[in-house]
C-alpha cells in the first residue's frame, strides 16, 4: 500500500519541478499598460428567480459577435452585455448553429452594441506547446474584479494530462469539473497556463493574451500541487468552428 502511495507522491514532485514557475518580480508586476485597451465584454445571465451570473467575451466583429464559454450560457436566462460606461445593458442571443457544447465554445449575438471595438485575436493555427514558457496575460470579469488581468505562463498539455490523472486517483474523478474533464479529452489541442491568482470565477470566455492578441479563450480553472491553472481553447480552433458549414 505505501509503495502505491508513494508512486503517485513521486510523479507530483517531478510535475512541480517541470511546471514553469512566475518569479516574483513577474507575480507582482502590473500588467502592461496597452492590456487596458483590449476589449474584453462582459456576459450576463439574468434568471427568472433574480439570480444573475457572468462570464466575459471576445468581440470578434464591429455586427455585435461575441465568443464565449458555452457553460457561461443558462437556458432559461435573458443574455445581456454590459454594463456599458452609462451602466446601461445591451440584449444578445445565441447564435442558431453556432453553439458547440462538446467544445465549451458558444457564439452570441448582441444587435445594439454601437461600433464596438473589437479584440485583436491570433487566428494562425498554432501547436500550443510551441508557446511553452512563454509569460502571457489574462483578461476578463473576474466577479468583484471587472475587467481583471491575471499573469500567467505557459505550461506543457502532457504535465496538465499529468497533474489530472494524479487528481484523478488521490480524489476520485468527481473531484474534476465538467470542464476539466472536457479539457481532459482535448489535452493536446488546448492551451494551459499557471497564473498567478487562485481564482477566477468570471473570466471563463475571457482571453488569454500574447503580444496584445488574444491567443485562446478562457474555459476552466484547476487547482493542483498548490498551484492555479487556466485552460484555453484556441482562438483559431474557435474560429473553425465558427465558419464549419
Amino acid at each position: 500500500m505505501k509503495k502505491i502511495l508513494l508512486f503517485p507522491l513521486l510523479i507530483a514532485l517531478i510535475l512541480c519541478a517541470c511546471v514553469p514557475g512566475l518569479s516574483n518580480n513577474e507575480r507582482n508586476a502590473p500588467a502592461p499598460a496597452a492590456l487596458n485597451a483590449i476589449p474584453v465584454a462582459r456576459v450576463n445571465s439574468f434568471m427568472p428567480d433574480n439570480n444573475s451570473f457572468h462570464g466575459s467575451g471576445i468581440i470578434i466583429d464591429k455586427s455585435g459577435v461575441i465568443l464565449t464559454a458555452y457553460h457561461c450560457l443558462h437556458k432559461k436566462a435573458t443574455l445581456c452585455i454590459g454594463p456599458g460606461p452609462r451602466g446601461n445593458f445591451t440584449p444578445a442571443r445565441p447564435l442558431p448553429g453556432k453553439i458547440f457544447p462538446d467544445n465549451d465554445v458558444a457564439f452570441i449575438k448582441a444587435d445594439g452594441l454601437t461600433d464596438p471595438k473589437t479584440t485583436p485575436l491570433y487566428e494562425r493555427k498554432y501547436d500550443p506547446n510551441a508557446f511553452l514558457g512563454s509569460a502571457v496575460c489574462l483578461k476578463g470579469h473576474k466577479f468583484g474584479h471587472p475587467r481583471k488581468i491575471i499573469i500567467g505562463r505557459v505550461c506543457s498539455s502532457r504535465m496538465f494530462a499529468g497533474l489530472l490523472w494524479l487528481q484523478k486517483i488521490i480524489h476520485g474523478s468527481a473531484s474534476l469539473s465538467h470542464e476539466t474533464r472536457l479539457a481532459a479529452r482535448e489535452a493536446n489541442n488546448l492551451l494551459f497556463v499557471k497564473i498567478n491568482d487562485r481564482d477566477i470565477a468570471g473570466m471563463s470566455g475571457g482571453a488569454i493574451i500574447i503580444d496584445g492578441q488574444a491567443i485562446a479563450m478562457i474555459i476552466a480553472q484547476f487547482n493542483a500541487l498548490g498551484g492555479t491553472y487556466a485552460v484555453g481553447v484556441p482562438i483559431y480552433r474557435c474560429l473553425e468552428l465558427y465558419h464549419q458549414p
